[in-house]
Parts: structure tokens; C-alpha cells; sequence
């Protein structure tokens, strides 16, 4: 496939893939019409369409210049493409489709905008993980492969985290600060201690399994000091009203993970907790606050424009 092929080809997949995934059904769902959102939250919107414009424009143009191909399965790349953005990410493309299908629930202030995006992350999660990681590691073998192993180590520590929530902020509260302390100074030597022993053998892989050790047994201890001094833990009824917003941003956060994934680890670890931290608390906010907490949201949320 010569370049002019690849640029046509390559345009005609542009039109028929993004345009249609990130412009044509967003307006199919909404006819572009929604509430007016505050300011800020429509600069932002603004901010991630026009990146993910960005990116898609600057993506295809990797593929012809440097893959000779398309992003096409159907037609792909003679040479694997790593120049540019993909020096950083696997996936930019998904990441700007989601990207500007975002920045259009942020401008319009449309939930269904937002459920459409948990539908693409996951679409396109499972697209990557049964096709096209297979295929390309088939047809490129190691020039693709990259570790993701010391990623899922770590968020076996951070699910504690999450679970366990402001443990720490409870003793504080009830006067045991000493033993908050203690707990972050023993955390802190238990991490140098195991950060030591294992990076020189392991790499990321032994500071993962340093940090998520760590996490679980600083998460465990506040748990039976709360319990041994305040007589209270959190799981309860209530507790389970968290389920549905913690789901949804997991699975923002594997499909962001399918998505950033590579030897530019912190990239990976920054947009995997940004996007999922913004889907959790979105959710959270819609569906995991009873009427009243809602209510009393919302009026905190008015007070603060009207300042």
C-alpha cells in the first residue's frame, strides 16, 4: 500500500469510525440540545473535544506517514506505528473518542452522554483485549509486548483503599491521633523496607508489590483500631449504595487502562485515575446519595455559585 492509499483509505475510515462513534450517535442521543452547564464545566467540555480532535487528526496521520495503512482492520499497517503519541499510549485514538464524547456530556450536562461513554470504554476494552492486542502481538510479536503486570498488582492494594474509605480521619476524630501516626510511620517503613528488597530484582513489578502490600495492611490496622475504640466499621446497609458508582468507575478504569497502557507508566497511572475518579464521583452523585443527601449536595453546590 503506497501513502496515497493509506491517506485515503485511512480519510474514509476517519469519516466512518469517529465521525460516526463521537459525532453522529451523541447527536443521534441528545440532537446536541441539553441543560446549560456552569462555565467552567463548559470550558472543559470545549477542552476535550478539542484534544480529542487533536489527537484523532494527528493519530491518522501516524498511520499513513509512518504505518503505511489504516486503522482499518481490514486494512492495516505495513510497520507497527510508535512515533508521535503512540510513543506514549497504545491506544490514542480510543482515548479521544471517549475524550470527546465526554467533553459533549460535560457541555450538554446529558447523563445519557455519560452511560454512552461507559459503553465505549467497555466496547472498546474488550475489542482490545480479544482482537486487537492478539493480532498485533502475532503480527509484530515484542516490538507491542510491555508490562501491565505491576499496574494490576497495584490496584489489588488501592480496591482495599477505596473499600476501606476515611478510617484514618475517624480516629482523628475521636481523638487518637497518636495512633493514626503510628499507623503511617509503621506503613512508611513497612513500604521502604519492601521497596528496598524487591525493586532491585522485580523493578516496577517490586515497587508495586511494595505499595500495594503496604496499602492493605495500613487499610486493615485503622479498620481494627476504629472498631477497637469507636465500635463502629463500614460495612453496613448503607455501604452497599456504593456498589453501582465503584462498578462503573472500575470499569472506566480498566477501559482507560486497555486504552494508555505501555512503558509510559505514569501517563497510564494519571489518566486511569482521573477519568475513573470522575466516573465514580458522577455516579456516585446520581446514584449513590439517598434524596436528602442529594438535596443537601445540591443546595452546597448553589450556595457556592451564588458566592
Amino acid at each position: 500500500m503506497n501513502k496515497f492509499t493509506a491517506a485515503a483509505g485511512s480519510s474514509l475510515f476517519f469519516a466512518s469510525a469517529p465521525g460516526v462513534v463521537a459525532g453522529v450517535v451523541p447527536w443521534g442521543l441528545t440532537d446536541w440540545e441539553g441543560e446549560p452547564a456552569a462555565a467552567g464545566w463548559q470550558v472543559l467540555g470545549v477542552a476535550l473535544i478539542a484534544a480529542g480532535a487533536a489527537v484523532l487528526i494527528h493519530a491518522f496521520a501516524r498511520f499513513v506517514r509512518e504505518g503505511v495503512g489504516t486503522p482499518a482492520p481490514i486494512a492495516p499497517t505495513e510497520h507497527l506505528v510508535v512515533g508521535g503519541l503512540y510513543r506514549f499510549i497504545r491506544n490514542p485514538m480510543y482515548c479521544a473518542v471517549v475524550s470527546c464524547v465526554m467533553g459533549q456530556a460535560l457541555l450538554l450536562s446529558r447523563e445519557v452522554l455519560w452511560a454512552y461513554a461507559l459503553v465505549l470504554m467497555a466496547t472498546f476494552y474488550t475489542f482490545v483485549r480479544g482482537y486487537e492486542e492478539p493480532t498485533l502481538r502475532a503480527q509484530f510479536g515484542s516490538e507491542y509486548d510491555a508490562g501491565t503486570a505491576w499496574l494490576r498488582i497495584l490496584l489489588i492494594g488501592q480496591t482495599v483503599n477505596v473499600s476501606v474509605g476515611a478510617a484514618g480521619f475517624v480516629l482523628i476524630m475521636v481523638g487518637r491521633t497518636t495512633w493514626d501516626l503510628t499507623v503511617y510511620a509503621s506503613s512508611f517503613v513497612l513500604d521502604l523496607a519492601l521497596a528496598l528488597l524487591l525493586i532491585p530484582h522485580l523493578g516496577p513489578t517490586g515497587a508495586a508489590i511494595a505499595q500495594s502490600t503496604t496499602l492493605v495492611f495500613s487499610n486493615t490496622l485503622r479498620l481494627y483500631l476504629v472498631w477497637r475504640f469507636v465500635h463502629i466499621q463500614p460495612y453496613d446497609r448503607d455501604y452497599a449504595r456504593i456498589l453501582i458508582p465503584t462498578a462503573l468507575g472500575a470499569l472506566a478504569m480498566l477501559g482507560v487502562h486497555s486504552m494508555l497502557e505501555g512503558p509510559k507508566w505514569a501517563l497510564d497511572l494519571l489518566g486511569t485515575g482521573l477519568i475513573g475518579g470522575l466516573v465514580y464521583y458522577t455516579a456516585f452523585l446520581l446514584v449513590g446519595l439517598t434524596p436528602v443527601e442529594k438535596g443537601s449536595v445540591m443546595r452546597m453546590l448553589n450556595r457556592g455559585r451564588a458566592t
